[in-house]
């Protein structure tokens, strides 16, 4: 993953050689436009967790990151997180901590 480039126009100029004589030199302006054209990036700080049943909740992962290597123009539209294969249907849920502070992200 490359860092993004910075939009805005370059100007690049171009001469060429004949082993004699030099060409006229010719300027060309290019306009590089971001495009959102990176993957979205989740980094889990994992560890071990025991659940026991009828026990209280318990904390999965102690910090979840989620970014996009985009520069800031290109905002994350939606983070989702899903329990595979519940076990106990409706009674198994995923909660953000209501601690957690950030106008981009919500608690669906």
């Amino acid at each position: 993953n490359n860092p993004e480039p910075q939009a805005g126009v370059r100007e690049v100029t171009i001469t060429v050689y004949d082993g004699i004589h030099w060409s006229v030199p010719v300027t060309l302006s290019i306009d590089v436009q971001l495009v959102n054209d990176q993957l979205p990036l989740v980094s889990v700080v994992n560890q071990s967790v025991v659940f026991k049943e009828q026990g209280a909740a318990v904390l999965v992962a102690m910090g979840i990151s989620v970014m996009d290597l985009d520069s800031g123009m290109f905002l994350l539209s939606s983070t989702s997180v899903t329990i595979l294969q519940p076990q106990d249907g409706s009674k198994e849920s995923v909660f953000l901590d209501p601690t957690f502070s950030n106008s981009n992200v919500t608690e669906t």
